[in-house]
């Protein structure tokens, strides 16, 4: 194979990895982003859930009170004085102070949702991101591999040739390592 196919070869193969990395970004963002949406999805479900929760415990509240009043009125009891509508009172008190509980307790977990969904989106963010970054990396190196190719130099510019290594006698041909010579000492 001739050089021009080599340094060819060579440069299809550093695009292609480039191509191939950008493409591995773009998808793990569109797959970070499908599970940002799920998290939005799951924080509207853990509000709607909450407020359906809250509807129905003050609903089971009020039926409690109309319960206590029934069962009140059924022993004679003033049902809207003293004990009696203190005890309904408490109940309405102890009731919402649940409800409530239960729509916070709903808005945190959309929250955790919605913070997750955050995190996702930025999670793909930085996979664009790495893959933009990874392929340009690729293609910078095949350009500059290319171009020490196609002069017959190594990336350092030193001559092709004298980069191979071959034993001791190459280390000394590379100019790695002075050979050691006895001459010099006393």
């Amino acid at each position: 194979m001739g050089a021009t196919a080599a340094i060819s070869t060579f440069a299809i193969g550093g695009v292609s990895s480039a191509m191939s990395e950008n493409a591995a970004g773009k998808f793990n963002q569109i797959q970070a982003k499908h599970n940002a949406r799920i998290a939005d999805l799951q924080a509207e479900d853990a509000i709607l859930r909450g407020r359906d929760d809250e509807r129905l415990f003050r609903r089971q509240t009020d039926v409690l009170i109309g319960a206590q009043r029934t069962s009140l009125a059924a022993q004679g009891i003033e049902i809207d004085s003293g004990t009696a509508l203190r005890i309904q009172e408490d109940t309405a008190a102890l009731g919402e102070l649940d409800a409530l509980t239960i729509r916070n307790n709903a808005r945190r977990e959309a929250w955790g949702y919605q913070v997750q969904a955050g995190d996702q989106r930025l999670r793909g963010d930085i996979a664009r991101a790495e893959g933009r970054n990874r392929a340009m990396s690729t293609l910078l190196g095949t350009g500059t591999g290319v171009i020490s190719r196609s002069h017959g130099r190594d990336i350092f510019g030193r001559d092709r040739g004298r980069s191979t290594f071959s034993g001791a006698d190459g280390i000394y041909a590379a100019g790695l390592v002075q050979p050691y010579s006895s001459a010099g000492r006393g």
